[in-house]
């Protein structure tokens, strides 16, 4: 056991320093992914890799998920709500939709579809899709792989070259700033376990990963200042969540994975596209930027989006917003709906 840990070990870090030297997007996460996959595919019984390094990976990046949300953050949530809530809505009506007609031309279940649709960020819909019954975490994690690689690539170069950057701000979305004084990190490292221990603890969805989000912001809107988060540490918590989602792929099925591909990058035009819509209808009732407002609809993470309108002059403090409600909405909001719909109960 110990044997096969260090081996998927060594392949994920590996994984991670060759996706690092192509400047891949997500290189610790996506690296550590595609080399346990193919670790997987030609020593399969070499794949070892514990869900508690997974849980702990996800408290690292549940806290790093909960930096951003400052008072003025807050505040600019609360004074455009409704348009944050109509447009989510859309967002995950026209990805259900994209899921629903997967299923039917498919063949596979409903809840594998949806899951692997919806824009909810790859680590979250992935975690979901092992809490679902029905839904087959492996065919999630290679559509919802697929879905944020193409978004990555894809928005930057459509708000580069397609989208102005100018127009109206909102509030200024200023970076929390960070401290090296070791002592700040005491408050926030017992708030995120926590958070973490709780939310297991109350049934939350993908509770390791969200108790934490939810404790670390009111530690920021109180004004604790958060600890500078080490890069080594950051990048071990990509390593272990990435490497589980490799491990988690099950070859006895990838047949299927030829069939599902069309479809997954159709699904991710369709996104594309309504976002696009969404984006020009937002820039309207602000008003902001045509690159600021799509970026604020974009299917991305918060993160990639976030980055993308610092490098091209958008609204920081609207994309962080949008996309932060977003998360919240997606991950408290969505779970027990989509559980309601698809059917009770855990896969084993």
């Amino acid at each position: 056991m110990v044997k096969n840990f260090l081996v998927t070990l060594a392949a994920a870090v590996a994984g991670g320093l060759l996706f690092y030297s192509v400047h891949s997007p997500l290189p610790w996460m996506l690296g550590p992914l595609t080399a346990v996959i193919v670790l997987g595919r030609v020593a399969p019984a070499r794949v070892c890799w514990p869900v508690k390094l997974r849980n702990a990976g996800l408290m690292v990046l549940g806290h790093i998920m909960g930096r951003p949300f400052t008072a003025a953050v807050g505040l600019y949530i609360l004074s455009q709500i409704h348009l944050m809530l109509g447009m989510t809505v859309v967002l995950i009506l026209a990805s259900v939709a994209a899921g629903y007609i997967t299923h039917r031309q498919t063949g596979l279940s409903l809840a594998t579809c949806v899951l692997a649709t919806v824009p909810g960020g790859l680590s979250q819909m992935v975690v979901l899709g092992e809490e679902i019954a029905g839904a087959d975490a492996t065919v999630v994690t290679v559509m919802q792989t697929i879905r944020m690689l193409s978004a990555v690539f894809t928005v930057p170069f459509l708000v580069t070259h397609g989208l102005s950057a100018g127009g109206a701000a909102g509030p200024a979305a200023a970076a929390v700033p960070a401290v090296a004084d070791p002592a700040a990190a005491l408050p926030y490292i017992a708030a995120v376990v926590v958070g973490a221990l709780l939310a297991a603890r109350l049934g939350f969805p993908t509770p390791y990963l969200l108790g934490p989000v939810l404790a670390t912001a009111p530690l920021v809107v109180a004004g604790f200042p958060p600890p500078v988060v080490p890069q080594p540490l950051l990048n071990a918590a990509q390593i272990a969540v990435g490497a589980y989602m490799g491990s988690a792929i099950d070859f006895a099925g990838s047949g299927k994975w030829r069939k599902i591909l069309a479809y997954t990058f159709a699904n991710v035009a369709v996104l594309l596209v309504v976002s696009l819509l969404i984006g020009y209808g937002l820039a309207a009732a602000i008003p902001t930027s045509g690159a600021t407002a799509f970026l604020s609809a974009a299917p991305g993470g918060m993160a990639e989006m976030g980055l993308t309108a610092i490098l091209v002059g958008g609204d920081v403090s609207v994309v962080v917003g949008y996309h932060m409600f977003r998360l919240l909405f997606i991950l408290i909001i969505l779970p027990p709906l989509l559980r309601r719909w698809l059917g009770e109960g855990r896969n084993p």
